[in-house]
């Protein structure tokens, strides 16, 4: 388990470990799980991205515990859709699911906007929108996805207009 506490990821362990890192978080690559590219390491919290609230870095913290118990059991993802950010949105965390059951995607928009919708798009359908009167790029967006995703899902891009 991979922990940093500061506003700055901390991830000299994690270029130690071969871990794949995110351009712009300058965080580890994770699944819904937590689970890195690299089998059996997972990452949360600030390590990951800077988090606005510790409460999140808490769920994070359960989330990854529980994910690694099951990992240690034996259990294992087989399925892997890629999210990407798209137009508007400089993240996306995490940046693969298994589409097998909800999701909360965290993210950060490029730019300030009023009357904002952040969608999570699969090709040129829609997944889900929601709406916010503001956002800003110092301020994380959570977006909860119901699953599981259709079977041929094999993509999702999440974008902002504002």
């Amino acid at each position: 388990m991979l922990l940093s506490v500061g506003l700055v990821p901390e991830n000299e362990l994690s270029l130690q470990a071969g871990i794949g890192l995110h351009p712009v978080s300058l965080g580890p690559v994770v699944d819904e799980n937590f689970a890195t590219d690299q089998p059996g390491i997972f990452a949360c919290g600030n390590v990951l991205h800077v988090h606005d609230l510790v409460d999140h870095v808490s769920a994070e913290a359960a989330a990854a515990a529980a994910a690694a118990v099951a990992y240690l059991g034996g259990e294992r993802r087989d399925r892997n859709i890629p999210v990407r950010a798209g137009t508007g949105v400089r993240y996306v965390v995490p940046a693969r699911v298994s589409g097998r059951h909800g999701v909360t995607l965290a993210l950060r928009v490029a730019a300030p906007g009023e009357n904002v919708a952040i969608t999570v798009l699969w090709g040129k359908k829609t997944i889900k929108t929601v709406r916010r009167d503001r956002c800003t790029p110092g301020e994380m967006e959570r977006i909860a996805i119901e699953g599981p995703l259709p079977a041929e899902c094999d993509d999702l891009e999440v974008v902002c207009h504002g």
